[in-house]
């Protein structure tokens, strides 16, 4: 195992120990498989480690001092808790299992290399290490239509015109882009009430059919602008749900049309998703 450190090359060397036993292990439910035993393990290790720079200082040794152990139920819940090592004369020993702390996860995130501190925009409504949703307070984009269908053709002649929008809310995952309409011009909150997007080309739960769309490879507050664009520059096909999403009772292309008559998304159109933002992140 080797990483870089400082201006020179850092080797790491495994020295196994074992581990003796398990302290107050989580207990399983009779019946739901073979009752947990303390036993010798082979796992951690210590990491003996060589700098192979100009530094004098001794090579450090480092010894595991905490693991977080994920637990997985058979009907599929998982649960992360955080377990200390003991050192003893014997071997480490994993000790009882807690829920784990803030800082347990920050000092993860360091371990591995990445920071817990992200510059978010005016419009960032949640981030994480692989989820991002921001908000797009209603205005004009332009929309770029390849209907499928003949009876829709004539949505082409919109293609290029700027036309209004509700106010949206995205949530980008690598490889994943939802979208939401919100109603009003204010900046929502956790638990504003999110409605159905009123595009073609969405799924249930407001996932984008991302067909020819290119996503970022990235999912920060610094990517929204991309991500937007790659919903916003895709071609719009046809509609992907089943179910009525809109209030409206004409076609797709007259609710459009009345949109740009009166200079705003009719917002009465706009149906509930019967989610939240909390909702669309979990």
């Amino acid at each position: 195992m080797a990483g870089n450190a400082g201006s020179g090359r850092h080797v790491f060397t495994l020295h196994q120990t074992q581990m003796v036993g398990i302290a107050n292990p989580i207990r399983r439910t009779p019946g739901l498989g073979r009752k947990a035993q303390a036993r010798p393990h082979s796992m951690p290790y210590e990491l003996q480690s060589g700098l192979q720079t100009v530094f004098t200082q001794p090579a450090p040794l480092y010894v595991p001092t905490l693991a977080l152990i994920v637990y997985a139920s058979q009907v599929g819940g998982t649960v992360l808790l955080r377990h200390p090592i003991q050192d003893y004369a014997s071997g480490f020993e994993l000790g009882s299992g807690s829920n784990c702390t803030l800082n347990d996860l920050r000092e993860l995130a360091r371990a591995a290399g990445q920071s817990d501190v992200q510059f978010t925009q005016a419009s960032t409504l949640a981030c994480g290490p692989d989820t991002l949703a921001w908000w797009l307070p209603p205005g004009l984009r332009t929309l770029r239509f390849e209907p499928a269908y003949q009876g829709t053709k004539t949505l082409a002649g919109l293609n290029g015109t700027p036309l209004p929008h509700p106010g949206l809310v995205f949530v980008a995952s690598p490889g994943t882009l939802k979208v939401f309409a919100v109603r009003g011009s204010e900046r929502p909150h956790a638990e504003t009430p999110l409605c159905h997007a009123p595009y073609w080309n969405l799924f249930a739960g407001g996932v984008i059919c991302r067909g020819t769309a290119r996503y970022p490879q990235t999912v920060t507050p610094q990517d929204q602008g991309v991500w937007e664009d790659a919903f916003f520059t895709s071609s719009f096909t046809h509609p992907s749900r089943t179910h009525k999403d809109t209030h409206w009772g004409g076609s797709y292309e007259e609710l459009l049309n009345k949109a740009a008559a009166d200079g705003a998304f009719p917002e009465n159109v706009l149906m509930d998703a019967g989610l939240s933002l909390t909702g669309a992140l979990r």
